[in-house]
């Protein structure tokens, strides 16, 4: 459970940066840096590990960064030559309810109705898999976690995280255009009839 499998995160090939050896050690592990932080309602927080350096030679670099509709995360390996098989992973509480919505986006929902949309990198494939999570040592109980998988080269995989009634547009970094135009109320009813 302390492996990135079981994270929020980023994994190549199935492998992950860092290796569990026994309950309180690793065999292998992953030295993680922060890069920059930004305050203010437009905060960004990015950061970089070199778990992959040795197998793949690539660095993993990850930048959230706070917009009007909710939050983007940026994905890049440096160094990077060839197109890399890659798993983006969101463990989902159990709680919440997951489901594709016709435009192929993640929806997840609460008790009072719609929470956000998550709208994959271009090109990755979406599965919502079960899996377990652990909330203290010892315990495991079952939930969901959002997989989108896809490759990824040296260009940058964008997640775009729409918390319902940020703001009635959105777009996509880079291309400009409207990916959705909905109110809280429009995509309550399309995500969930």
């Amino acid at each position: 459970m302390r492996e990135g499998l079981a994270d929020n995160s980023l994994v190549i090939d199935g492998l992950t940066p860092s290796r569990a050896a026994t309950a309180f050690s690793w065999t292998t592990s992953a030295n993680a840096r922060l890069l920059e932080a930004t305050h203010g309602p437009a905060w960004s927080v990015a950061g970089e590990h070199d778990g992959y350096c040795k197998r793949f030679g690539v660095r993993h670099v990850r930048r959230i960064r706070r917009a009007e509709t909710g939050f983007f995360i940026d994905d890049q390996l440096v160094g990077n030559t060839r197109p890399l098989p890659v798993a983006l992973r969101f463990l989902c509480n159990p709680r919440v309810s997951i489901a594709l919505d016709d435009d192929d986006k993640v929806v997840i929902g609460g008790r009072h109705g719609l929470l956000c949309r998550i709208e994959p990198p271009p090109g990755f494939a979406i599965d919502i898999a079960e899996t377990v999570h652990s909330q203290r040592f010892g315990h495991l109980a079952p939930t969901s976690q959002i997989v989108l998988a896809g490759e990824l080269a040296d260009d940058l995989a964008t997640t775009h995280v729409a918390i319902a009634g940020q703001a009635k547009r959105w777009t996509h970094p880079g291309d400009g255009d409207v990916v959705a135009s909905r109110t809280r109320s429009d995509m309550r009813e399309k995500a969930w009839h």
